[in-house]
């Protein structure tokens, strides 16, 4: 159930995530800003939490519960944003405190830096997470779904999302 639930995030397939539990793994709408200067940040980041390894470590079964360890590798995206920023710090201050240069430009060149280092970025960062699930009615279903999605976003986002 851990390996098809994780297929189906990386394939944002709604549908077929539905089946193991009530909720939905889907906090990209609410986790990125809808502004439409930020729509090349959000299809950079979007890609790149969607695209990580993983690999069941081990699980054990105790009649219709059972516990999976499962080890996901992807983009630090914590990093890269903290980069580009420190990155568009470093080659706009002078403009920044000068504030001859307007907010909206200023903020372009923001997501500009932060979409460099974003880009460029590797998947480098690993952690493992542990995910509960149960049987009923013969089909295997993830026990707590909102504390898996949370632990998924923190994972995906390296921590920016809490």
């Amino acid at each position: 159930v851990t390996s098809h639930y994780l297929n189906a995030y990386q394939q944002e397939n709604t549908s077929r995530m539905a089946k193991y539990g009530d909720d939905q793994f889907h906090f990209l709408n609410t986790a990125l800003v809808s502004d439409p200067q930020y729509e090349p940040l959000k299809a950079l980041v979007e890609p790149k939490i969607r695209d990580f390894d993983y690999q069941v470590e081990q699980y054990s079964i105790n009649q219709d519960q059972a516990e999976v360890v499962v080890t996901i590798t992807t983009t630090d995206l914590g990093s890269a944003v903290r980069k580009g920023i420190q990155n568009y710090l470093d080659h706009n201050y002078v403009a920044l405190v000068a504030g001859k240069t307007s907010d909206d430009e200023m903020q372009q060149r923001l997501v500009q830096a932060i979409s460099a280092t974003i880009d460029t970025s590797d998947k480098n960062y690993t952690q493992t997470i542990t995910v509960y699930a149960y049987k009923a009615d013969d089909k295997w279903h993830i026990s707590d779904l909102s504390q898996t999605n949370a632990q998924l976003a923190k994972m995906m986002t390296a921590g920016m999302y809490q």
